[in-house]
């Protein structure tokens, strides 16, 4: 049997995917790419079998899908339901957000995300390092992203024109 994860003839769709994240991907992926939520690492587009999620916790057996339009186009809710059963039947857990939950309340679709990090998966229990409430990016009371790079489409735009 081959390999489950990150199989060598998908590098070049995930690759791809990376660098054609849709803009609610991005806002998520800030928040997931430095182990903010309580230490746990993220990938993302990573290789289940012969599907790609969008973003991967293997010590929580977690994967997160950022469902945008094409999830509600004819014959997507099937091919999404057998993905779905296809990584599950590994004993790896399916959250599923929409674009406009991203984009509307990322507090909520973090705290979403936290309910399903369990703490015998916790980093702390393995003697990590983890992220105080003063280094997260979500500050109380905020929802929406606080001096995200990915606020605009353009990440070297905002560099170059001063931006975080």
């Amino acid at each position: 049997m081959g390999t489950l994860f990150n199989r060598e003839l998908q590098t070049p769709l995930r690759q791809q995917l990376r660098n054609r994240m849709t803009h609610a991907e991005k806002i998520l992926w800030y928040y997931l790419r430095k182990e903010y939520i309580d230490g746990y690492k993220f990938r993302r587009q990573y290789g289940i079998g012969p599907y790609v999620v969008d973003f991967y916790c293997d010590p929580a057996k977690l994967a997160i899908e950022v469902d945008g339009d094409s999830h509600y186009q004819a014959g997507a809710g099937d091919h999404d339901a057998a993905r779905q059963r296809f990584i599950e039947q590994r004993g790896i857990r399916v959250i599923r957000v929409t674009d406009n939950e991203v984009r509307d309340s990322i507090a909520g679709v973090v705290e979403k995300i936290r309910q399903h990090l369990t703490p015998s998966d916790s980093p702390s229990e393995r003697g990590r390092k983890l992220r105080t409430p003063s280094t997260s990016p979500l500050k109380r009371g905020r929802s929406d992203p606080i001096s995200s790079p990915y606020q605009g489409e353009d990440r070297r735009g905002l560099s170059e024109r001063g931006g975080k």
